[in-house]
């Protein structure tokens, strides 16, 4: 993660530019302002200015967090593999390691500057790196209530323009009307707010809390926040994601996944469903295979449901899925194909279940182990999901490790994955420069690659041309062996020549 969001960061020179011009921005202010006011070399203006110069650090970390949660990216890369502990540390890591650049650099400007009431270097750099520490935690938090960047990012202003009215409004006052320390410490659980208190300790008049305790307490604001915008993004996941009950920091089988497998039973097909040959009572026509020829099944569904309202998507949908083989989901456009994948790889919950189990991938449930599902699962959604800024190379690479493959194995694998998809010669354009139907053999490449196990395909021609559908054919047949493979479809040809069951 840490890899592509350096290679991200790097072919981005806008990204680059919003980290550096406003630093550099913010002392070439604070020059011309200890040139115009006598008073600043007192350390006046500092909790006015210095908030000011860090709110597009907060607003740039929400958007690109919020690019990533709207364009589905970051769920794209959960049903990968991806845990939520390592996404969010890769950004704390990130985005600390630029800010502390950036602040080594302001504070050494600061301190030849005598800014700040002529306090030392060590004393500037560590109430703006602790800020900074506790700054990507509350951009986290902030993810946790917005769907889309636009709206985040303005939100996000608002909020810190609303705080530093919040400053001047409270500790502008004259000080015998409030208990003074007492409001500075509750402050200082809202990051931006900590940091003018911390700006403003510098004064010679100043008599609140000493810095070591503001520092302290945005320390604590660290794992606060850091607590707080895990438990809203597993609560509250947006428009895609399973949402977890208020409670679920207290559910055992939240903390104690690895006793799920031992407890799943083997799901049989019931009386009236597909699966038996039936359903609603009327017979369907169906052609029986020996099971000792099919094995185990490696995914189970049974009685799935699904509605929006009064309108009935999925009903009471069973079938069995088997290692070595494609199954194909045929039917039309809103037949419902979609939201059987959706369901089975944990974007949205099954309405109701039977008995225990909705659906389990090689014995693990989607309803209480949806990570445990994720592990041995590879996705090609039936929009192209991909990074704008990464190589199609580069997006095998980061996949392949993503799922748990070393670097020499990934690197190998890619090699294969592009001469087998014929992208060669298309392997360092970035995602946004590939065609339509190149970004769909990409999507394919990234589901199968990692060793995933259960490979789930949602129409992964669509768009394609004739020859280019049937190249993908011959390379889906020979992909299959080691794999479980859902595939959906709505070509009758499609799902004859790839299904080994229909």
């Amino acid at each position: 993660l840490l890899w592509k969001r350096y290679l991200e960061s790097t072919k981005s020179k806008w990204d680059l530019a919003k980290v550096i011009v406003p630093a550099v921005l913010f002392f070439v202010l604070l020059i011309l302002l200890y040139s115009v006011f006598d008073f600043f070399a007192a350390g006046a203006l500092e909790p006015f200015l210095v908030p000011l110069a860090f709110w597009i650090f907060v607003q740039r970390i929400v958007v690109q967090i919020m690019y990533e949660k709207s364009s589905r990216l970051q769920e794209s890369m959960r049903m990968m593999g991806l845990s939520d502990f390592a996404y969010w540390t890769s950004y704390f890591i990130s985005d600390g390691v630029i800010l502390g650049f950036v602040m080594s650099f302001l504070c050494t400007l600061f301190t030849v500057g005598g800014l700040f009431n002529g306090a030392n270097f060590g004393t500037i750099l560590g109430l703006l790196f602790v800020y900074c520490l506790s700054a990507v935690p509350f951009a986290f938090f902030i993810c946790s209530f917005f769907d889309t960047p636009q709206t985040s990012g303005q939100a996000t202003l608002g909020a810190l323009f609303g705080l530093f009215v919040i400053y001047i409004v409270v500790f502008t006052v004259d000080t015998a009307t409030i208990p003074y320390q007492s409001a500075q410490i509750i402050c200082c659980f809202v990051p931006p707010i900590a940091l003018q208190i911390g700006a403003g300790s510098f004064l010679k008049s100043y008599d609140g809390i000493d810095i070591s305790t503001i520092c302290g307490i945005m320390v604590a604001d660290i794992f606060i926040y850091s607590i707080l915008a895990w438990y809203f993004s597993q609560v509250w996941p947006s428009k895609v994601g399973v949402p977890k009950p208020w409670y679920f920091p207290l559910q055992y089988s939240y903390w104690c996944k690895c006793t799920l497998k031992s407890q799943l039973q083997e799901i049989q097909p019931l009386p009236g469903s597909v699966e038996d040959g039936t359903a609603q009572g009327t017979p369907i026509p169906t052609e029986t295979v020996n099971e000792t020829l099919l094995g185990s099944p490696a995914v189970v569904a049974h009685n799935l449901r699904k509605s929006y309202n009064s309108h009935v998507v999925i009903n009471d949908l069973s079938f069995s899925m088997y290692e070595n083989q494609i199954f194909a989901l045929l039917g039309h456009n809103g037949a419902g194909k979609t939201t059987v994948i959706s369901m089975l790889t944990g974007l949205i919950n099954p309405d109701a279940t039977y008995g225990d189990n909705g659906a389990s991938v090689y014995g693990h449930d989607i309803l209480n182990d949806m990570e445990g599902v994720r592990q041995s699962m590879g996705v090609c959604p039936q929009h192209d999901v991909l990074f704008e800024n990464l190589s199609a190379r580069e997006h095998i690479l980061f996949f392949a490790q993503l799922k748990g493959a070393t670097y020499e194995s990934a690197e190998a694998e890619t090699n294969h994955l592009m001469s087998l998809f014929h992208l060669e010669n298309r392997q360092h354009n970035l995602g946004s420069e590939l065609s339509g139907g190149q970004r769909r053999k990409l999507s394919v490449a990234i589901a199968v690659c990692g060793g995933s196990k259960f490979v789930v395909l949602d129409e992964p021609t669509a768009g394609m041309d004739p020859l280019a559908r049937r190249e993908l054919w011959d390379l889906l047949a020979s992909l299959r062996k080691g794999r479980t493979m859902l595939l959906t479809t709505h070509y009758m040809d499609e799902a004859d020549i790839l299904g080994d069951r229909v």
